[in-house]
Order: structure tokens, then C-alpha cells, then sequence
């Protein structure tokens, strides 16, 4: 079971970034205490997202580790300690080189969801305050789904498809070339 405290709230309110206090926000207007100024807001959005999101992955991203960890043969180990190798020595040439391919592919997985971001943008700021959170992904729900410009939505879809077929085809390669 996952603790509440573990899981962002499925309702957060666009605004619970801001200061509450008009003393702090002085574009605020004293009547009834909105904002105008998206300032302070802004400078916690992203940071926020981005515990959010990291927090996401590294669960996820651990057990792959582990998985990858235990994959090691360990006469991989016996035979280096045998040589006398240190333990930075069997880590750096037993442990680093057997965990490529995890390296490679969590770097893959994790360089994917991230261009994928839109639940946390969406449902913490709507990509707000000045569109300062929008991803690309949000920006094509708006277009398509908001605006209705389909078109565009695709075309950005086809955009962020190419943009990560490079992207991995670039880790791959660099992969391959670590290898050789």
C-alpha cells in the first residue's frame, strides 16, 4: 500500500502555490486577495513538478537496477577479488561494464516518460502560470482538444515522435560505441 503522503493529490488547486499573505504578494488586490503576479508561483511550479516526477521514476528505475545488479555473474566478483582487485577496481571494471545495457535502458525509459509529461503539468497548473509548465504533450491536448486544431496537434505528435526516435537512436549508438 502506498502512503498518501506518497501520492500527489488528484485535485490540486492551480493557485496552493501562491502566497497567501498580500504583504508578500504586492500585486495582489487587497478586496479579495487574488493575484495578478505570477512570480511566485513560477519559481516553485517547476521545482515541484520536478519532485514529482523524479519521485515517479526512481521507484521504478531502482527495480530495474536491482534487476540488472542481479543479472551480474558472481564469478565475475571471485575472479577479480582473486586477481586482488579492490573494491572500486571491481566496481569499475565488473559491475559498471556488466550494467550497460541497464544504463541504456533506463536511460532510454526515463528520456521517454519525459517527453511524455502531462498528467503532473496538467493536473497541478493546467501549464500555467504564463504557460510556464505547458510540455509538449499538454500543448498538444490543448491544440487538438481544447482548439480543436487537429492538425497541429498531429503535426506536433509527429515532431515529438522524431524527437525521440533521435533521441534514442543517439543513446544506442553512443552505447555502441562504448562497447567497441
Amino acid at each position: 500500500m502506498v502512503p498518501p503522503v506518497a501520492t500527489p493529490p488528484a485535485d490540486c488547486d492551480p493557485d496552493a502555490l501562491r502566497p497567501p499573505d498580500p504583504e508578500l504578494d504586492p500585486l495582489s488586490d487587497p478586496d479579495d486577495g487574488t493575484s495578478t503576479n505570477p512570480a511566485p508561483a513560477s519559481a516553485l511550479v517547476l521545482p515541484a513538478i520536478g519532485n514529482i516526477v523524479t519521485w515517479e521514476f526512481v521507484g521504478y528505475n531502482m527495480l530495474i537496477f536491482i534487476a540488472g545488479l542481479q543479472s551480474i555473474p558472481t564469478e565475475l566478483y571471485e575472479a577479480a577479488e582473486l586477481d586482488g582487485a579492490t573494491w572500486w577496481n571491481r566496481f569499475r571494471h565488473v559491475t559498471l561494464p556488466n550494467l550497460a545495457p541497464t544504463f541504456l535502458f533506463v536511460g532510454i525509459i526515463t528520456m521517454l516518460g519525459q517527453f511524455q509529461l502531462f498528467a503532473e503539468p496538467y493536473v497541478m497548473t493546467q501549464g500555467g502560470p504564463l504557460k510556464s509548465t505547458t510540455s509538449v504533450v499538454l500543448l498538444m491536448y490543448e491544440e487538438g482538444f481544447r482548439w480543436w486544431r487537429m492538425g497541429l496537434a498531429a503535426a506536433l505528435a509527429f515532431v515529438l515522435f522524431v524527437i525521440m526516435l533521435i533521441g534514442t537512436m543517439l543513446q544506442v549508438r553512443l552505447q555502441k560505441e562504448r562497447e567497441a
